[in-house]
């Protein structure tokens, strides 16, 4: 495994086109962002870290605008604001007593963790055993590093398909491992380095990109 690369990418472009996806998951998750908005205005860079970090590739932020269930304005002591207008508080009201049990919450500071992902970029010509890394490396991995008392949880998820309908995904394959903090994974990975890193060539020639989260919101 290569050193860490932080990746932080940018919204495609083609995520703005008219053609938005308007189905039952996109409004649980503009329902998600009025209620972490709340009945006060809340500051608009506090609004754009939260929720931009916690669904970059969904175009919930723009729907709402565009939908009319959010406004922002600018007040000369507090800067600019985003609140929940009264088409936004309808919107809440008649699909609060279709949601199912749990709400998002915005994790409190001292209660976050941090989130590790392992992403193997879907290159052209790319080698790739699937069987291998689901069924030998993965295994492996969640043995060694989830005996640190910092692990909180792992995810393991193929890739097979991008935001338009027929195109490729943009990686093969992610690994997510989720511990108190970078220092735990660390500490918990170092150990299993060598034995790790030297099992990467039994499924892939892909060098994959690390990236390392902090977890602001979870549902």
């Amino acid at each position: 495994m290569p050193p860490y690369r932080l990746n932080l990418e940018e919204r495609p472009n083609y995520l703005r086109a008219k053609e938005k996806p308007v189905n039952d998951s996109l409004d649980a998750l503009i329902l998600d962002l009025l209620d972490w908005i709340g009945p006060d205005p809340r500051p608009y860079a506090e609004v754009m870290e939260a929720w931009r970090t916690s669904c970059p590739r969904l175009p919930v932020w723009e729907e709402a605008n565009e939908r009319g269930y959010i406004t922002r304005c600018h007040e000369p002591e507090h800067g600019a604001l985003v609140s929940v207008t009264p088409q936004g508080r309808d919107f809440q009201a008649s699909r609060r007593p279709l949601r199912r049990a749990g709400t998002m919450q915005l994790q409190p500071e001292e209660s976050r963790v941090t989130r590790i992902s392992i992403l193997y970029p879907n290159k052209n010509g790319a080698r790739f055993d699937m069987g291998y890394y689901v069924e030998k490396h993965m295994p492996m991995s969640i043995a060694l590093l989830s005996a640190h008392p910092g692990f909180r949880g792992v995810c393991v998820e193929r890739g097979i398909g991008g935001a338009i309908p027929g195109t490729d995904a943009a990686y093969i394959a992610m690994c997510h491992f989720e511990f108190n903090s970078a220092a735990d994974f660390l500490e918990a990975f170092m150990p299993h380095s060598q034995t790790l890193q030297g099992d990467i060539p039994n499924y892939t020639d892909v060098e994959p990109t690390i990236q390392v989260n902090e977890v602001l919101i979870s549902r």
